[in-house]
């Protein structure tokens, strides 16, 4: 996969979303990462998250309040510097979830 982008910039997209997918699933379940047509998957076999909170989850410090991600570390601002990444490379950020089944999420590059 080719994409023009700015390399220290993609390693943090991508540390962050592997990041969340490895802490939001259980050990013993797998997280899948693909590459393929300007486009990067994250997906996981994680705890999922609620539809009411997909619309806040790239928002600055939201944090999903949930007995199911309890002890997990952070301060909800990842995913929202992965937004301000994908923005900045003219990306879109598609989210499918499903609780107890896991997430994936697209960033698909417009544009070279």
């Amino acid at each position: 996969v080719l994409i023009y982008a700015e390399n220290t910039l993609m390693r943090v997209l991508c540390a962050n979303l592997i990041d969340n997918a490895i802490k939001y699933t259980p050990k013993g379940k797998a997280v899948f990462i693909e590459l393929k047509d300007k486009m990067i998957v994250i997906k996981d076999e994680g705890i999922g998250i609620e539809k009411k909170d997909l619309d806040y989850i790239f928002d600055k410090f939201f944090r999903v309040h949930s007995g199911r991600s309890e002890g997990v570390q952070g301060y909800g601002l990842g995913l929202s510097i992965v937004k301000m990444i994908a923005n900045l490379h003219n990306a879109e950020i598609r989210v499918h979830s499903t609780i107890g089944v896991g997430t994936k999420i697209e960033v698909r590059f417009l544009h070279d």
